[in-house]
């Protein structure tokens, strides 16, 4: 029963997103799935990615998941994204340490990283600049913040 209330509120949660990114943001106008850009987004809370990733979709892009930073390391070398949102606090491989891993691998440090974290704090986002983060999302995500960073790097 828990389970069941627990899906409808996050079918109710897409819903209301879903409403929202639509009223400000048209998607983008590229005809085949294929020639989307690719987002890849690093997030280990189920409930995140899935709102995440909703926002991502209906803005027009491909998106790929992973859960940890071990994930996203290998996700990133095979699949080349054109972005990579990252949350911090991962199992595995932190986000700061993929983030610097990723910038320090020449087959991926080309590859702008979006930092995606609850942490609001100066020293957070300073420690996230020293890794090559390019940008910082604070959650909850706003479909507006999302949509201007995914376009300022893509």
């Amino acid at each position: 029963m828990i389970r069941l209330h627990a899906v409808r509120n996050m079918a109710g949660e897409m819903g209301q997103i879903s409403n929202m990114t639509s009223r400000y943001f048209a998607p983008m106008n590229i005809k085949s799935k294929r020639d989307r850009p690719t987002i890849l987004l690093v997030e280990d809370s189920p409930t995140q990615r899935i709102v995440v990733s909703k926002m991502i979709q209906e803005l027009g892009f491909n998106i790929l998941g992973a859960g940890d930073g071990k994930e996203a390391l290998h996700m990133a070398l095979q699949h080349q994204p054109a972005l990579i949102l990252m949350d911090f606090d991962l199992p595995l491989v932190n986000g700061l340490d993929a983030a610097k891993n990723l910038r320090n691998t020449a087959a991926t440090s080309h590859i702008p990283v979006v930092a995606l974290t609850g942490c609001d704090s100066q020293a957070c986002r300073l420690r996230a600049l020293m890794r090559g983060v390019v940008d910082y999302i604070v959650k909850p995500v706003a479909p507006e913040q999302l949509h201007s960073a995914i376009t300022e790097q893509i």
